[in-house]
């Protein structure tokens, strides 16, 4: 009934965006010659005494007093951002839900509240405007339009997820007024290149993002974190880890990985993982140049 999945924000000590993930951008946009493999270089920026962040995102749901009993067994590990999972047909439900959480809040701790499109828009006008929470509120409701429509009569801010694909579709909630921020999620949009597109938009509008991938080994967790280590601290809200969760790991010991609520990524060329060759297993085909 109650499930926690780590998540985390990287912050580099200044607040320069350059380029995620070099190898893979590159590649995808036709220039491997050029990748950061190549060059020696590490995807991310190299930096004397990188920071780390504690900002740990937490998915709970459950009754009222499971969502705070997880949270504060999360809170003993480090863990300073929690998602509460909430959305349903019964407007007291989840107005008891939050407002535990809510008193249970530390005031170093985020909260985002992960709808994840169940309510109706008179449902969500009527909890958000019963409550004094202060956290985010995500993708309370199916459509674009449906949120944009609720964003202008409730006061807290709205992060959409489920409802952008496209370079396109952050636009139009831009244009909108639909959100103060997004989940920006590579494997979702079509890969490293078009996530940083919308991520140097998400920056020029001036919304907060949770820079993170949609599931993956922890390859796509450190592509991932390589992009919101490029981020500007103001901007960037939390990012989670998916490989804590698989029963495989290509790459013990390598990549992103959680250390007591914290992340450091890779000093090592590229995106610093790569899986080890006997995890992928025996070769299904072998090509190789014709002697000359």
């Amino acid at each position: 009934r109650t499930l926690g999945f780590p998540s985390f924000t990287i912050v580099p000590p200044s607040n320069t965006a350059v380029s995620p993930s070099r190898k893979s951008d590159w590649a995808i946009e036709g220039w491997p010659e050029e990748s950061s493999t190549a060059s020696r270089m590490p995807a991310k920026p190299l930096h004397s005494a990188e920071k780390r962040q504690r900002k740990t995102t937490i998915r709970t749901t459950g009754t009222p007093a499971e969502m705070v009993a997880f949270i504060e067994a999360a809170r003993a590990e480090g863990y300073r951002t929690h998602s509460a999972k909430v959305g349903g047909s019964e407007p007291a439900a989840d107005i008891a839900r939050i407002e535990a959480v809510e008193a249970a809040r530390r005031p170093d701790e985020f909260i985002t509240y992960d709808v994840n499109r169940a309510w109706t828009p008179a449902l969500a006008i009527e909890v958000m405007n019963s409550i004094a929470a202060r956290g985010w509120f995500e993708q309370p409701c199916e459509t674009l339009e449906q949120c944009a429509h609720i964003r202008r009569q409730v006061p807290q801010p709205i992060m959409l997820d489920e409802c952008v694909h496209s370079f396109q579709d952050h636009l139009e909630a831009w244009r909108l007024g639909a959100c103060e921020g997004v989940k920006v999620k590579p494997n979702r949009l079509g890969g490293l290149s078009k996530a940083r597109r919308v991520r140097d938009f998400g920056v020029s509008v001036g919304w907060r993002m949770h820079l993170e991938d949609l599931g993956g080994t922890v390859v796509a967790d450190t592509a991932a974190l390589h992009l919101a280590l490029s981020t500007p601290p103001e901007n960037r809200l939390a990012s989670w880890l998916c490989q804590p969760h698989l029963v495989d790991d290509p790459a013990p010991g390598r990549g992103a990985r959680n250390e007591g609520g914290e992340v450091r990524l890779p000093e090592t060329p590229g995106l610093g993982v790569a899986p080890g060759e006997a995890w992928l297993g025996a070769p299904l085909a072998v090509y190789e140049r014709p002697a000359s």
